[in-house]
């Protein structure tokens, strides 16, 4: 809030615009949803009132993932397309992958799983070609999750195991806890309970 008044005071536009999305963030992960979306679309409008097309797909990207978490999914679907356009006109491969992640993350809310693999792979290969590693081990993740949810457990368990493996090596406690969790699930539905791992 004090970076925000200093750039109103300064009429720094852009710092606005920046930290409107990170208070954005801050909202989201305090559970204050009105407050983040509002923060956003201030962010966003900055943006386009600027010609800042990637600060625009950044905030299109948010709000999108907002209105995903309050299964309003036709307004989600709807913003991450409009940033999935201006990423793909800038040639941004990070946006993208950030994108694509967050299209099968409705598809999968939407439990249409053949979707949200494919969007969940797309954002995997192009974090793999960027090297993109601790993007990668959310993917991983995902690309098992959607593997269990149809009910193909041993290749759940590979890329989940693959996820884990890759946190362990980077030092990823949160990635390790989330991918150990999925594992449990697999392993209880396939009513194998492992020592250990």
């Amino acid at each position: 809030m004090a970076a925000l008044e200093l750039y109103q005071t300064t009429q720094n536009q852009m710092g606005q615009a920046q930290t409107h999305n990170a208070l954005g963030q801050v909202y989201y992960y305090s559970s204050q949803i009105p407050a983040a979306l509002k923060a956003h679309q201030q962010a966003l409008g900055l943006y386009q009132k600027l010609k800042n097309k990637r600060g625009e797909a950044e905030s299109l990207g948010y709000i999108g993932h907002i209105y995903e978490k309050k299964s309003d999914y036709t307004q989600a679907l709807s913003y991450q397309q409009n940033a999935l356009e201006i990423y793909e006109a800038l040639d941004d491969k990070t946006g993208l992958s950030k994108i694509y992640d967050n299209l099968g993350s409705i598809y999968e809310d939407k439990e249409d799983y053949d979707k949200a693999f494919e969007y969940f792979d797309k954002a995997y290969q192009v974090n793999k070609g960027l090297n993109n590693q601790l993007e990668m081990i959310v993917n991983l993740n995902d690309l098992g999750d959607i593997y269990r949810k149809k009910g193909d457990y041993k290749k759940a368990m590979d890329l989940t195991q693959q996820s884990y493996d890759l946190a362990k090596q980077l030092n990823q406690k949160y990635q390790m806890r989330s991918a150990l969790r999925d594992l449990s699930k697999a392993y209880a539905l396939l009513k194998e309970y492992p020592v250990k791992i």
